[in-house]
């Protein structure tokens, strides 16, 4: 046993570094024709999301009070100082205490970034109420800004280390409305998360 403590200390005293694989990203090569925004826009309708390119600031607010009349959402939730005060701008009081939680029909959330290869939003348990926020929500609502927009899932993840300067403990990838059919191969919306998904760029 000591013979074996011995080798591990030795290991130690000279370090041991880690070769990161070589990984070839020629695969998510941007077709030429179509922009970044767009093909997350497209990779995420596929799999039944919604998205908005808008324009400007005046371009999301229009499209954001138009869903919100579609859907008749009455009780949004909404953590982040800019989903409150875009919500505000569109007259809309919202819920934003954790005992509030349940009662809301929809939530409005930020994200660290998009994902346009995959049609993927990404969270982590450095956003406000990540852990629950993003479940809990019935039908899920993102803000979020065309710089948060990267190519890959690697990239993505190399970014959200960079800009904590540290991993979260919790990364979800949020790839369109929850659905399972695991129950008598039936597929069934809002089973372990929010049955639809909204995204807006701005």
């Amino acid at each position: 046993m000591n013979k074996f403590l011995n080798k591990i200390k030795q290991k130690n005293i000279y370090g041991h570094k880690t070769q990161q694989p070589k990984i070839d990203n020629s695969a998510y090569a941007i077709p030429s024709n179509i922009s970044q925004d767009k093909l997350f826009k497209q990779e995420l309708e596929k799999v039944g999301g919604h998205c908005y390119l808008c324009k400007d600031i005046n371009h999301l607010l229009k499209e954001l009070k138009e869903l919100f009349e579609q859907k008749q959402w009455k009780k949004p939730f909404a953590f982040e100082t800019w989903t409150k005060d875009i919500m505000k701008r569109i007259d809309k009081e919202v819920f934003s205490d954790f005992s509030h939680l349940e009662k809301m029909d929809v939530g409005i959330g930020i994200c660290d970034y998009l994902v346009s290869w995959t049609g993927s939003v990404l969270v982590s348990s450095f956003l406000p109420g990540a852990r629950q926020f993003y479940i809990f929500s019935p039908d899920l609502i993102i803000l979020a800004k065309k710089e948060q927009l990267v190519l890959t899932p690697d990239e993505a993840l190399d970014k959200v280390y960079a800009k904590y300067n540290r991993a979260p403990s919790q990364i979800t990838l949020i790839t369109g409305p929850s659905k399972t059919a695991d129950i008598e191969k039936t597929l069934i919306y809002g089973m372990h998360g929010p049955r639809s998904l909204y995204v807006f760029i701005i």
